[in-house]
């Protein structure tokens, strides 16, 4: 299981790699697809660590309220557990959008490959 910093510090790995410059050559695109298909490997184990520390920190949170007491209603409960979750919350929406983001760039690169091949055929 990750830690927190640790999910942080490997989504700004993979953003930087998603976000670095590559050339537009056969060879390039290829390298480019193995770099992104070995990020794409490892995130959704990366997006349940994540999940996990939130789903813990909202049963840690729930844990200590005290349901019996009538002004904990749902609406103060939500806001309680939405103010104090705001990292996990963060780092699960950024895991999401990191996985969708590899996803699109794979897809994008191998059109790219694809209309370099019908140029040469």
């Amino acid at each position: 299981m990750r830690t927190l910093n640790e999910i942080t510090r490997q989504l700004k790995t993979v953003s930087d790699f998603i976000a670095s410059n590559y050339g537009m050559e056969g060879l390039e695109l290829t390298e480019r697809i193995r770099g992104l298909n070995g990020y794409h490997a490892f995130m959704p184990e990366l997006m349940a660590d994540a999940e996990y520390h939130l789903s813990e920190k909202i049963a840690e949170i729930t844990g200590g309220i005290d349901f019996t007491d009538k002004s904990n209603n749902a609406t103060r409960v939500n806001l309680i557990i939405s103010s104090n979750t705001l990292t996990e919350k963060r780092l699960v929406r950024l895991a999401e959008r990191t996985n969708a983001t590899l996803t699109h760039q794979l897809d994008a690169i191998r059109s790219q490959l694809s209309y370099l091949k019908s140029l040469n055929d």
